[in-house]
């Protein structure tokens, strides 16, 4: 966000290039070109450069970072990409059809996916390394109607003249979109249950109504912004807005107060928790010129944080916790120390961890984690043709989840306890209302047994609750990836979110706040890079909502 009083001002090189760029707070980056104006190198507010070479046909050739850690790039007569091969030295092989498209994937590990087309370019088909192949059926118009799995229900989906989804049919049921003339969806009757929006001349939601808990309402400012929100409950949450537009005040009907403040740059850089004039919590935030949090002090109680060239976390320091990570060429770390004990990992050539302290981990072809093994026994994981966690067994665990036609997981079974998610829509990220043990106005509060429980969070995970009178009824501490350290208190709700997975269980159990996902997303496909989040290499679990 551009703030008043806050200059930006770029300087050019001989041949009106930007070559540098003064930024607010008195930090600067710079660039440097070749011959053919291509970026050679950048040196970012912290002086930590990364370069690039190119081929003569002005191909990327190599990308190394300011740790010296390098991808290499290898392409064909068509300069399509071939192979990259990155800091380990793994090597990740392409193939492409006459016209361009990804054909195949070869992963270090050997492991090989593909994929077919429609004469119009739209993906018909993903065989997996497993050997199946998944099938997908569009319209004229381009839009997907069926997944065509190998065996059990397949997925349809069918359009208006607007190309909106109207049904969705899958494994749990069937979903229905209805939309007025503005082409505002009006209701939602998924399997999980009946959800009913209105909205004012301007589009925004004036109420949602949700068949199992009831209604909430919703009012604007002049500037359209959210003003306040009325739950099912009757409880009242209001927002107020700096001059910038950002919050400033999140006013909850339980008598509690947040107050946020801001740097010049809108990074947000504390969080006061308040019961009328009374302070219960603050939460203090300090920045570095590249955006990364050097600090975060909850009520007088600092963590510092360090971190290496490439950005990658190296330390977590506050009283009686001290914590260093390393990592590979790659980004996967290779080892935690807390106070002097080290944990280590291990990986194969694609990433896949090995080993963890006392554990240790299996995977099929495809690349999933289908066991982890521990001194305490081992943990079998199962998936479905979209390699989604279908079940979880082993010591002192046993769940299944399903999941809707767009990958969202809509109902679980946890020892023998069914629940079933009600969202505020069809997709992964669209929040759950309800869960068969709890109504939640997200973001806000969860109401449980006819009581309600307020959560409070800075930047990430909650880490506070507040009862009705107004009272902190417990606090969390996490470290950096987002593992429970410590608590005080009676938590309510599984943690603080509807959300009581064996994802989170299996990350705390292993040290890993990372994860894998497919590269498939609804026929479109992310060419050849299974996604992986740097920092302790792919144990893959997913159990999403």
């Amino acid at each position: 966000m551009h703030l008043p009083g806050n200059v930006i001002t770029a300087t050019r090189d001989n041949w009106r290039r930007i070559a540098g760029v003064a930024l607010p707070g008195g930090t600067s980056v710079s660039l440097v070109y070749n011959f053919r104006n291509l970026v050679t190198s950048f040196t970012d507010e912290l002086s930590r450069t990364s370069s690039r070479t190119y081929d003569n046909a002005g191909r990327l050739i190599t990308a190394t970072n300011p740790k010296g850690e390098t991808h290499t790039y290898t392409y064909n007569s068509n300069s399509w990409v071939t192979a990259i091969t990155n800091g380990r030295g793994a090597t990740r092989n392409f193939a492409h059809s006459a016209r361009g498209d990804v054909t195949s994937l070869t992963l270090p590990d050997g492991a090989v996916e593909q994929w077919s087309y429609l004469g119009t370019g739209q993906t018909s088909g993903y065989t997996s390394p497993l050997g199946y192949t998944n099938s997908y059926v569009f319209d004229d118009a381009g839009q997907m109607t069926t997944v065509d799995y190998p065996a059990g229900t397949d997925t349809t989906f069918a359009y208006d003249a607007s190309g909106r989804h109207t049904q969705m049919v899958d494994s749990t049921g069937t979903t229905i979109y209805t939309y007025n003339a503005a082409g505002e969806l009006t209701s939602l009757a998924q399997p999980q249950g009946i959800t009913t929006y209105t909205y004012n001349a301007a589009g925004q939601r004036l109420t949602m109504n949700e068949a199992g808990s009831g209604t909430t309402t919703y009012s604007y400012d002049t500037a359209g912004r959210l003003a306040s929100l009325v739950n099912p409950f009757s409880e009242t949450t209001s927002f107020v807005y700096d001059t910038l537009g950002r919050v400033g005040q999140k006013s909850l009907a339980n008598g509690t107060s947040e107050h946020y403040a801001y740097d010049t740059r809108s990074r947000l850089t504390q969080v006061q928790l308040k019961q009328g004039a009374t302070v219960l919590r603050t939460t203090g935030y300090a920045w570095d010129n590249a955006d990364q949090i050097t600090s975060q002090t909850v009520n007088g109680v600092t963590t510092n944080y360090g971190y290496d060239l490439a950005g990658q976390l190296t330390s977590e320091v506050r009283s009686g916790y001290n914590v260093a990570y390393t990592y590979d060429a790659n980004g996967n770390r290779l080892s935690k120390t807390v106070n002097g004990v080290a944990e280590c990992y291990t990986y194969d050539l694609a990433d896949k961890m090995q080993t963890a302290w006392a554990k240790s981990y299996t995977y099929y072809a495809a690349g999933r984690t289908v066991g982890i093994n521990a001194p305490s026994g081992t943990t079998t994981l199962t998936y479905d043709y979209e390699s989604r966690v279908t079940a979880i067994t082993g010591p002192g665990i046993n769940e299944t989840h399903t999941y809707n036609g767009l990958d969202t997981r809509v109902g679980t079974v946890q020892g023998g306890v069914s629940r079933t998610f009600v969202r505020d829509g069809s997709y992964v990220t669209d929040p759950v209302l309800r869960d068969g043990q709890a109504t939640y106005t997200p973001g806000v509060s969860e109401r449980r047994g006819g009581v309600s429980t307020w959560s409070h969070s800075g930047l990430k995970n909650a880490d506070a609750q507040t009862t009705g009178a107004g009272a902190i009824q417990a606090t969390r501490v996490y470290d950096a990836f987002g593992a429970e350290l410590s608590a005080t208190g009676t938590w309510k709700g599984p943690s603080a979110m509807p959300e009581a997975s064996a994802t989170k269980r299996i990350r705390a159990a292993s040290s890993s706040s990372a994860t894998a996902t497919t590269t498939r997303r609804r026929g479109a496909f992310f060419r050849g890079i299974r996604s992986r989040t740097a920092g302790i290499g792919t144990l893959t679990v997913r159990t999403r909502r």
